[in-house]
């Protein structure tokens, strides 16, 4: 600054300097003190922490010692500084670096905070990168909590001890240990790229969910979906998993959800001392999480050693995951080819009464007949919207095709009298695009050229604009 300039920035009211603190990592935020007389006590009312390591890559031992002071400075003037946001990131940990996080993340819910990002996880471990976590969260404050890299216990994954809970990211977690999801407050759920266990199913209970995101390339299980009635938007990727069978014939005629060629006990499971934990907050609620099996267990398993899932007969006959997604509106379903659950789904496959926007790949459309995609439309009475996305990534597709119903001919089968647009998209000619073709003329779908195609979209424009009689 020129010798005489005015200092117009420490002329700013402290909440506009309070927010340009809250974009910088917590040591460049306190360092500020030293600029002026008027600028001493700013950092300590900042509402967004960044809590990191100094130097790349960044690791506990860097900060440790600054961070435990930071934060008792904040917990001494709680009524004043509570936090909107946390962000708690690391690249680098060992053992001795646990104790310090768990005691920062207890301090930071003291403080209130709506929102707690925890981003730690080891790149330069060849085994176990997570960080683990081994108590659930307890804040009647917390509105949002991203979690990456995180090594799961059982409890911790029980979220009800968060009432406020509405948005929940979890990416690249263990969740190995985990037999339940539950939150009774969640609104939007994002679960990408996560380990989870061979031995069991873990499921997801959050009744009250209107978004969601489940992108797993390579999971051990297929997670169960319960029911979500509020459920607006759901993108749901799985790839590859042990859920097989080996049944001969179609395997929506299979009845089964186990694991081919796998048997597992499920004895002996350890979830640690109950009684000698603490929780990162006091009070926590004494819930029991443990498993054991039964002789029953040794009873299902049948000759070949196949057993009914999570040790029930009645599973067979209940959805693994479409059961969950049968109240949502804008759908997106993409399966890898060696997936086994969405199959067997469709055997008990539920009606999707709110649907009006459904993507699929190519997984649904598998020669000769289509059948997976006929037994989604039958059971889609309102949908208007059909994307196919055949092969590509997109955004731009070799073939680009948009079909309309054509109501005066009556359709091979009973399908939505509202499907309004059939898109399929592809970067390959080959039999599978034909089949698809085959299949949508058998239901009155026909794609017109350009210059009809142009008419009808302005006709269906036209008619989604006008208002309701």
């Amino acid at each position: 600054m020129a010798p005489g300039s005015a200092d117009r920035l420490s002329a700013l009211p402290d909440e506009i300097l309070q927010h340009i603190l809250s974009f910088l990592p917590a040591q460049e935020a306190v360092r500020t003190c030293v600029l002026a007389q008027s600028w001493r006590q700013v950092w300590k009312l900042v509402r967004r922490l960044h809590i990191t390591g100094t130097t790349t890559p960044t690791y506990v031992g860097q900060v440790h010692g600054f961070v435990d002071r930071l934060l008792q400075a904040r917990l001494s003037r709680i009524e004043r500084s509570p936090l909107d946001m946390c962000e708690i990131k690391f690249d680098m940990f060992d053992d001795d670096d646990e104790a310090f996080i768990h005691r920062w993340i207890g301090h930071v819910l003291q403080c209130n905070v709506q929102w707690l990002s925890l981003n730690i996880f080891d790149n330069e471990a060849d085994e176990m990168p997570w960080f683990p976590l081994p108590e659930p969260l307890f804040s009647p404050y917390l509105t949002r909590l991203d979690l990456y890299g995180i090594e799961f216990s059982a409890s911790f994954a029980h979220f009800s001890s968060c009432p406020a809970l509405q948005e929940l990211k979890i990416e690249k977690c263990d969740l190995s240990e985990v037999l339940e999801m539950d939150s009774p407050s969640l609104r939007r759920l994002s679960i990408d790229d996560c380990n989870s266990c061979p031995n069991w199913r873990f499921r997801i209970f959050a009744p009250r969910l209107v978004w969601l995101w489940l992108d797993i390339p390579s999971a051990e299980r297929t997670p169960q979906l319960e029911s979500m009635p509020d459920l607006l938007v759901a993108y749901v990727k799985l790839d590859w998993c042990l859920d097989e069978c080996i049944c001969e014939g179609d395997r929506m005629d299979c009845c089964h959800v186990n694991q081919a060629a796998y048997s597992y006990a499920y004895s002996d499971i350890d979830h640690g001392d109950e009684e000698d934990s603490d929780s990162y907050a006091s009070d926590p609620a004494e819930v029991d999480y443990g498993y054991s099996s039964t002789e029953d267990d040794d009873n299902d398993h049948d000759e070949e050693g196949f057993s009914d899932d999570d040790n029930s007969s009645e599973i067979t006959r209940k959805c693994v995951v479409l059961g969950g997604l049968s109240e949502a509106t804008d759908l997106t379903l993409i399966s890898g080819h060696e997936m086994f659950v969405f199959r067997r789904d469709l055997r008990c496959c539920p009606t999707f009464s709110k649907l009006r926007t459904l993507l699929i790949n190519d997984y649904w459309c598998e020669p000769p007949d289509c059948r997976a995609l006929a037994c989604i439309l039958e059971h889609s009475p309102v949908l208007e919207r059909l994307t196919i996305v055949l092969s590509g990534k997109g955004p731009k597709y070799k073939v680009e095709m948009k079909g309309y119903l054509n109501a005066v001919r009556r359709p091979a089968m009973m399908i939505s009298e509202h499907l309004r647009i059939v898109e399929v998209k592809c970067d390959a000619d080959n039999d599978t695009f034909h089949n698809v073709l085959r299949f949508l003329d058998s239901l009155n779908i026909w794609f017109p050229c350009e210059q009809e195609k142009a008419s009808d979209e302005e006709e269906y424009t036209t008619q989604e604009l006008s208002p309701a009689k």
